[in-house]
């Protein structure tokens, strides 16, 4: 198995809660805080990326992201997400 395939899953939490609206996970203010670093930094490559950026846009609430909070994979990693689209 790849790192790639690896760490996949945990890309996708932080999408998928912000997404599901669940605001009574314990994790819910950190995945804000990675989706918001997302939204800044993505590279977005195509049609697909565009949605799913304007989707994910659309239910996070307003703000910046801090750069100093802990997060389970380096904030960078998170940008990943739009390759992994790709591949399902």
């Amino acid at each position: 198995m790849a790192i790639h395939d690896k760490y996949r899953g945990e890309r996708f939490l932080p999408f998928y809660l912000v997404l599901a609206g669940e605001k009574e996970d314990p994790r819910f203010d950190e995945c804000v805080n990675i989706v918001r670093y997302f939204l800044q930094n993505a590279v977005l490559r195509n049609e697909a990326d565009e949605a799913f950026h304007h989707t994910v846009k659309a239910v996070t609430p307003e703000g910046e992201p801090d750069l100093s909070a802990a997060s389970p994979l380096p904030l960078q990693d998170y940008l990943k997400v739009v390759y992994d689209l790709e591949e399902e």
